[in-house]
């Protein structure tokens, strides 16, 4: 599956597909199970995480590694707050304090361990944003080279 036309891919990953998780870089995926493409590498179906934001009582809900479907996974279990609150994580375990609009964005990258990672030089990054700025300032090179 390519992407050749830009506006599927809402500027960051193509529609439908999640960007790859953990430590899985895009030389250790193979050719039948990830699409790349210059900026990123992408798996097929989207990855699937185990929820941990219910301390003590268990959520069989699993999440997809985005920042929408976890801001939809916390208000199914009730967060609303104001964009600007600081309030602890809600992830069990963390009591890491931020805004509430920063939540889904730490549980995507802290707890769920998902990366972006650079189709030129393989480097991960916790944000679409730091792949974009490591595109804009360097000269990276293919890890072959």
């Amino acid at each position: 599956m390519e992407v050749q036309d830009a506006s599927l891919t809402h500027g960051f990953h193509p529609m439908g597909l999640d960007i790859v998780p953990g430590p899985v870089a895009a030389s250790q995926a193979t050719s039948d199970e990830h699409v790349t493409t210059p900026l990123y590498t992408v798996l097929a179906p989207p990855s699937q995480h185990v929820c941990h934001l219910a301390p003590g009582a268990a959520c069989a809900d699993l999440l997809l590694g985005t920042v929408p479907s976890i801001r939809a996974h916390l208000r199914n279990h009730g967060h609303k707050h104001k964009e600007n609150s600081v309030i602890p994580c809600p992830w069990a375990g963390c009591n890491k304090r931020l805004r509430w609009m920063n939540v889904p964005r730490h549980v995507r990258s802290v707890h769920l361990g998902v990366r972006v990672w650079c189709g030129k030089c393989g480097r991960p990054f916790t944000r679409e944003r730091g792949l974009e700025v490591h595109l804009a300032l360097t000269n990276c090179v293919t890890e072959n080279n």
